[in-house]
């Protein structure tokens, strides 16, 4: 099965919009990154956390501040012809949950999810761990921002999938991951009556799940 067989219609944000239109766009969405474009070409991604790191608590106006400005340059994507079995090998080593899908032309198609690819099974499921510090922004607000998200292409269970992005952390930042992190969240991706079935444990302490 190839790529183009699974992937979904993209959301994307022109370079030139504001974060405020950021915002907005994954607001209506409910989406936490967009895809940057320019003439059908994706030059880059924007996240709720470089909304926030970024923008906010830089103290830059989100209804002036662009979109080129905060956003990070050449995501990694996969082509439409790919096989779903290379494209899921990609995502997995690169912790990634999503890709932008591109024709031979080097333009924007779509986007593909590991759900999408079939990462899910009746035995397994695709996990995101998402590792997060308490902050405060400029007007000493607490807000809860991301540091890491780990992608587990595939688990038996959710302690599973939190073992193995602990030690993806700890293996990449050299140091035990209550120091890295606050806390984490862990969410399990399905697939269900054609779009992706999202549930999140949320966790406040700093203790990994045992089942």
């Amino acid at each position: 099965m190839l790529v183009k067989e699974v992937m979904k219609k993209a959301i994307c944000i022109v370079p030139e919009e504001t974060l405020e239109a950021v915002a907005l766009r994954m607001k209506k969405f409910n989406v936490g990154s967009l895809l940057v474009c320019e003439q059908d070409k994706v030059i880059g991604i924007i996240t709720d956390r470089d909304v926030l790191m970024r923008g906010t608590a830089s103290r830059r106006n989100p209804g002036q501040t662009k979109v080129r400005e905060v956003m990070s340059s050449a995501p990694l994507c996969c082509n439409e012809g790919d096989a779903v079995e290379q494209v899921v090998a990609i995502m997995t080593e690169n912790h990634v949950h999503r890709l932008p899908v591109l024709d031979g032309e080097k333009n924007l198609v779509g986007i593909v999810s590991l759900s999408d690819l079939g990462a899910s099974a009746s035995h397994s499921a695709p996990y995101e761990v998402v590792f997060h510090k308490t902050m405060e922004d400029s007007y000493g607000r607490s807000h809860r921002v991301e540091q890491r998200r780990i992608v587990i292409g595939r688990a038996l269970s959710k302690a599973d999938a939190v073992t193995a992005a602990i030690r993806s952390i700890e293996e990449k930042e050299h140091t035990v991951w209550e120091t890295f992190a606050d806390g984490y969240d862990v969410v399990e991706v399905r697939s269900g009556q054609g779009q992706d079935l999202e549930t999140t444990e949320r966790t406040s302490d700093k203790e990994a799940v045992q089942g």
